[in-house]
Formats: structure tokens, sequence, C-alpha cells
């Protein structure tokens, strides 16, 4: 029978892990306040499962102490399946053996241990700014003014079926009542946060609401410029026209952004760009120009907020060879303009750079593929435009 009650004491024996000098919930507290001698007395509870028809239990209690050993504190025998104690800040452990009513020591528990701790209630007074815009130049600086910021409080931005974003501090006072972060904003979307300070007691602050939002609903980007068209292939350009390029060229561009993220701007834009053509033989001349309007799906990626960006753009569109006809030397004749076209599909990326305010120089490159007989199968058209953000 002794056998088989200490291995029901060793499976039962249900000990607390770990405990602290303070708790945010108040129903569960591992801790009391006793009046004293020396005046008011905090004191931990340590209780592990109760037994029956037993003498009593031997409670061992042990320190960590600087050189991480364990150092014997207490060791005492007692009759309630709890003992109270006052401990200073540490880490400790604890284990408990069962004593018979043959005072033998018939089970010995595992060693628990718990950690001690010094509560600091952080206090949130503030955040500046309460507002951040995404738009703006230095929006990602959040200076938090408060009391009890600590080396190991944990900052969080809290919001409703979100997981929090834990800040990492680049700066806190020696008095721990001013923190500044330098936030990512590449992992925040708009809306409304809970700024957190949760000390590690437990006990935390977390009254005060960070907004962020942009400024603009949408962004319009409006651009004009240089454009050179290269051919490749056999066409009607290298055959009647004889050319492989077009120098002499220009494009307008139009940009509309109505889907905002921190991580970039979805919308799309329309472009237009056009060449001249010509060649000047002994008996004749043959004039003409191109015409290409686009119509894109297009993403802007902030690289150097309002200093440089890059924008990917891809669609369709069409190719117009336009007003081709042919006039002959010393006379007068000319044949009918003719018009073709056909349709296309496109890609480009453009890197853009601002250079005063919202006044930005735009370079770019598009790759154009036509699908007409006659026409060329693959055209590259760099740009170089200059363009206002609205």
């Amino acid at each position: 029978m002794a056998g088989k009650k200490s291995a029901a004491v060793i499976g039962c024996l249900l000990l607390c892990a770990v405990f602290s000098l303070y708790a945010q919930n108040e129903t569960d507290k591992h801790y009391f306040i006793r009046e004293g001698e020396e005046g008011m007395v905090l004191y931990q509870r340590l209780s592990w499962q109760a037994f029956e028809d037993i003498l009593g239990y031997e409670f061992e209690l042990e320190q960590k102490n600087q050189s991480d050993e364990w150092i014997t504190l207490d060791k005492q025998t007692v009759e309630n399946n709890f003992i109270d104690v006052s401990l200073p800040p540490g880490s400790y452990r604890f284990r408990v053996s069962l004593i018979n009513l043959l005072e033998q020591t018939e089970a010995l528990s595992d060693y628990r241990n718990f950690d001690v701790l010094v509560a600091y209630q952080p206090e949130v007074y503030g955040l500046s700014p309460h507002l951040i815009y995404f738009d703006n130049i230095f929006s990602n600086r959040l200076i938090v003014e408060g009391k009890n910021f600590l080396s190991e409080t944990v900052f969080t931005l809290e919001k409703p079926l979100s997981q929090p974003l834990v800040l990492t501090p680049v700066e806190i006072d020696k008095g721990g009542k001013r923190v500044v972060f330098e936030l990512n904003m590449n992992r925040l979307a708009p809306g409304e946060y809970v700024f957190c300070a949760r000390d590690k007691s437990g006990l935390y602050d977390k009254n005060q609401v960070l907004e962020l939002r942009f400024q603009k609903p949408v962004d319009i980007h409006l651009s004009a410029g240089y454009a050179f068209t290269g051919f490749t292939g056999k066409s009607v350009f290298t055959e009647y026209y004889e050319r492989n390029f077009s120098a002499i060229g220009g494009v307008l561009r139009f940009t509309v952004l109505p889907a905002k993220r921190p991580y970039g701007n979805f919308g799309f834009n329309l472009s237009c760009s056009a060449s001249l053509l010509d060649k000047k033989s002994e008996y004749y001349t043959i004039s003409g120009y191109t015409i290409m309007p686009q119509i894109n799906a297009a993403y802007v990626y902030p690289i150097i907020k309002h200093r440089l960006n890059l924008d990917i753009h891809a669609g369709t569109g069409a190719l117009f060879l336009v007003n081709s006809r042919f006039s002959f030397a010393d006379t007068d004749f000319k044949s009918p303009a003719t018009w073709y076209w056909g349709m296309s599909v496109n890609g480009g990326t453009a890197l853009q750079f601002y250079i005063w305010r919202k006044l930005y120089l735009e370079l770019n490159v598009d790759h154009i593929v036509t699908f007409k007989k006659g026409f060329p199968l693959y055209m590259y058209q760099p740009q170089l435009s200059v363009g206002w953000q609205f």
C-alpha cells in the first residue's frame, strides 16, 4: 500500500511555477499584505496539492545567487499545504516532500521555479505626434512621455483583429520618462492603434491612441517629355522608311493612384507617345508619324519618400501609322495619306527623381510588342520627362 500511495502522491502533486509581487488580475493573486512589527509586509503564498492521512509536508526553499548557484534559504516541516514567505526580488525554487503517519518521507516533488519581480506601473502621459501621415517625409518618429519606462518594458501597438506589433526603442532616458521609436511604416496600415507599455510583472498602461493615415486619398502624376523609339525585325519601317529608330518623338503620361498603401500605391495610367518618320531620296520623299496610346495598370513604390519613386506599369494599347504618303520630286503630286493600326501590349519601369517640391524628372523605358503584319514585332522606347505630382 505504501508503494501505491507514493505513486499516487507523485502523480498528484501540483505546484505553482511562476509568481510575481503584483498581478493585473485581482481574482488570481499570489500575494497579500500583512501588518507586522515593522509595518506593512508583503507576503507571497506558495501552495501545492493537499493530501489526507499524513503528518505534514517538508518544505525546502532555495535562491539563485549571482554565481548562478542555488543556496538553501529555508527548510521546515509544515502541516498546511501552503507557506507564506516574504522574499526580495530574485530567482527561487522550492520542492515539497510528503511525510506519512510513520514520520517517513514518502514522496519528493520536482523543483518548481519562480521569480519574485519588482513591479513598476508604467504610465503613458502622451504621444508625439498623435497623428502620423504616411505622406510626410519625416513621419516615422514617435516620442512617448510617461513614467517607469525601463529597458525590460515591452512596448506594443495594438489594433483590433490584428497581432500586436512590438516596438523596439531607439532611445530611453535615464529617468524612464521618455522613450523614442523609429516606426517601420511598411509594417503598418492606416487606422487607429492603441499604444501599450507593459511591465514584466504584467502591469500596463494603454490609454493613448496613435492614428495613421494618408493626407490625400488619391495621388495624380502628370508628365511630358522626349521619347526615342527603336524598331527591331523586318517591317514597313525598315522596308520603306529604311529606319530602325526614330530620334524625334514625345510622350505624355497621366497617372492616377487611388489605392494607397504604406508599401506603395496602386492605380492606372494613360499615356500617348508619338514619333516622326521620314525618308528623302533623289526622286521622292516618304513621310508619316506613329502614335501609340496605352492604358496600363501602375504601381509606384517610394524608394526614398518624396525623393525617389519606382514606377512599374503594364497594359495594352495600339500602334498607329498616320499620314503615310509619298511626295515626288519636281512635281506637286502626292499619294493619298494612309493610316494603319494594330493592337499591342506593353510594359515598362520608370524612376522619378524629385528636384523641387513635387516637381520630378522621370526616366522611363517602355517595351512594346505589336500584333499587326508589317509592323515591328518588338519596339523599345526610352523616355525622359518632367512631371508634377498633384
